[in-house]
Parts: C-alpha cells; structure tokens; sequence
C-alpha cells in the first residue's frame, strides 16, 4: 500500500529545487492517502531538505512528512497550518535515529523525523491538527489554536502556547521546555518532563489528566481556573513545586498512587479546591502540602508520609503512616516504613513493615510501585 502511494506521490518532487530546497505550492495538494484528501506527500531523500521560508498549509489540506525526512531550518523558516500537518507516519518499522539524554545515560530514545534548527529557529502556527509521530524537535516554538498531538517524540529546548486547543502526549520526551496552555484540555501520558527553568502553565481546563509520567528538575505545574483532575502513578523527582494549585480551581483533583520524592514543595494551594490524596509515598520533601485555608477540603488517605521536612497536621489523615509526625486524626501509625532500600529509591516495602496490609480495605499503604513505570530513574 505504502509502497504504491510513494509512487503516487513521486512526480510531485519537482517543487524540490536542486538545493534540497523545501517549496511547496497551494496547488500541490492534490492526492490522497489513508483517509486523507487533498494531500502533499514529502518523501525521505539523501540529503535532506532546507525549509527557510514559509510553508501554509490551507484549510481542508494536508501535508504529511514521511519517515526518515531530515529538514534544516535556516532563517526563520515556519509553517503556518490551517488544515492536517503530520511528522512522521504511525506504522512499525525500524528506527532511523537515536538520541542519547546526559541523564539516563543507559536510554536511547528512538524517532525518525528529524527538524533541524539552531535556537529559536521553527516555528509553527495555525489553527488545524498537528500531529508529530517519532519525532526530534529542538529550538522549536509553537503558537497554536488547533489540536496538537506527540507521540514517541523528543522536544526539547522549546516552547508551546495553546488556546482552545486539545494538547495530548504520549510516550515523549520533554526537556527544557516552556508550556502555556488556555481554554484546552490537558492529557499526557507515560512522558518524561524534565530540566525545565519556567512553570507549566495550566489555564481553564477540565478533566486534566497527568499519568505515568517521570517529572523532574522542573519549577512545576500551576493550576489556574481548572475544573477536575486526576494525577496518577507517577514520579515527581527533585521539583522546585511539583503542583500549585493557584486560585479558582473547581471540582475534584484526585491524586493517587505517585511517588513524590525530593521536592522543595510536594503540593502548593492558594484555593479551596478539593484534593484527594491517595496511597501516595512521599519522602524526604520540603514541604509535602503547603495550605493555610479550608483543610477539610483536603483528604489524605492511605499515604506514607517519611523523612519530610514538614507534613502539614492541620489536615486530618486516615490510615496513613509517618516516621516524623503523629499525625492528626485516625488510623495512622508512627513508624519507619520499612522500605527495601531507600538509598537506592527501591520503596517496595520489608515483609516486617506496618504499612503493609494497614490501609482502608486492607490495602498496603503508599504507592503500589508496580504500577508506576518510571520508578526506574530515580537515583
């Protein structure tokens, strides 16, 4: 199929100067493939393509990058799309390029576009969807009112501004970034978030959705204006504030089954929103829940709370277990929790440990670490 779509595709080269030069002409989007119409078809080469001008892409038109395209970005080259830009192609085959992070020096991180730019170098606009399937981007800004959507792709040293958007992550990797999101929803999943200076802005959302991710060395999230959440089975490492909930935040935020180890402020609240805080582990942090107002809106349960700097007893607790604290309300133990080896970040729990068994229904108290993926990076 692939194959007979190339050659469909093949006499449209011609837009392609004899420098690489990447041109594209409102006319040239004229096929179609995998559902799509009016169609422009970029087609791996052996050197690569230079985009130093701008490419549109109109309403009801699709441009699509085919695995194993390399473009450089020269001179403020920038895409504005209005209709379908798609990087990459969601299909099984071999990785063409690695990247190796200075962090986990163990990983290589797989993808198969690769968009070459020096700093602020590519920009994207627009308002249609933007999908990136296995892609690099660096020194990349993204300006948008459309749907965007990264799946097994790096961004890094970058930066995204969405309005009415939907912005979906899955299986990336996000370095060095800044993230201001408005009026759109907010869903990423199995990522890592890492190494960036400014906060992640969340504003007017409903329904976010943060799981599974490994979040580390970053100023954290600030909620403004969100109705609902959930956060679930992931890792906040070495945050300045992993979570702010700033103010006019409404509904349910459910927080539950994360490690949170090492951050200056495990969560911050400025508001009255409603928090759930769920077999969570939380060790050696600063400040685990920095809150002055309506504690009743926050219930904690079935947590371990160890080695923290300071808890917060002003909230009342049930079925959790501290070793610095005795904590305000009922069922709690005062403990060591027993962790296998904790300086090695290994919070599986000793068979002799209290937390085990000890929660509401039974349940061991804290994470259940076998549900939580990125666990592996701690160190």
């Amino acid at each position: 199929m692939l194959k007979n779509c190339l050659l469909l595709f093949s006499f449209f080269f011609f837009f392609f100067n004899c420098d690489k030069k990447l041109k594209i002409k409102e006319s040239s989007f004229v096929d179609s493939l995998d559902g799509f119409n009016n169609v422009f078809f970029v087609k791996k080469n052996s050197g690569g393509y230079v985009l130093n001008s701008l490419i549109t892409v109109p309403e009801n038109k699709t441009l699509i990058i085919d695995n194993g395209v390399e473009i450089k970005i020269k001179n403020g080259g920038k895409i504005i799309n209005n209709g379908v830009l798609i990087f990459g192609q969601n299909k099984k085959n071999d990785s063409i390029f690695f990247y190796n992070s200075d962090l986990f020096n163990s990983d290589s991180y797989p993808y198969n576009v690769f968009i070459k730019s020096k700093k602020n170098g590519f920009f994207i606009y627009g308002n249609g969807d933007l999908v990136f399937y296995s892609v690099f981007l660096k020194n990349t800004s993204i300006n948008y009112t459309g749907n965007i959507k990264f799946y097994n792709s790096l961004f890094i040293n970058s930066d995204v501004v969405l309005d009415s958007s939907r912005f979906f992550v899955e299986n990336s990797f996000f370095e060095k970034n800044k993230i201001l999101i408005k009026n759109s929803l907010f869903n990423i999943n199995n990522s890592l978030f890492i190494n960036s200076s400014d906060f992640f802005y969340i504003n007017n959302s409903k329904n976010l959705l943060i799981n599974n991710c490994f979040i580390f060395n970053n100023k954290g999230f600030v909620f403004d204006s969100i109705f609902s959440g959930n956060i679930l089975n992931n890792v906040f490492f070495k945050n300045e504030k992993n979570i702010d909930f700033n103010k006019k935040n409404k509904g349910y935020f459910k927080i539950y089954n994360n490690l949170i180890v090492e951050n200056n402020i495990a969560i911050n609240r400025s508001d009255s929103s409603n928090l759930f805080l769920l077999n969570n582990t939380f060790d050696k942090n600063k400040f685990v829940i920095n809150s002055s107002i309506n504690y009743k809106s926050i219930i904690s349960k079935n947590n371990i709370f160890s080695y923290n700097d300071s808890i917060n007893n002003f909230i009342s607790h049930s079925y959790c277990l501290s070793n610095t604290d005795i904590l305000n309300g009922y069922f709690n133990i005062y403990s060591d929790p027993l962790y296998i080896d904790i300086n090695n970040y290994n919070y599986f729990l000793d068979k002799a440990s209290k937390a085990r068994r000890s929660g509401n229904n039974n349940i061991n108290l804290g994470a259940n670490i076998k549900h939580i993926y990125y666990n592996k990076y701690l160190k």
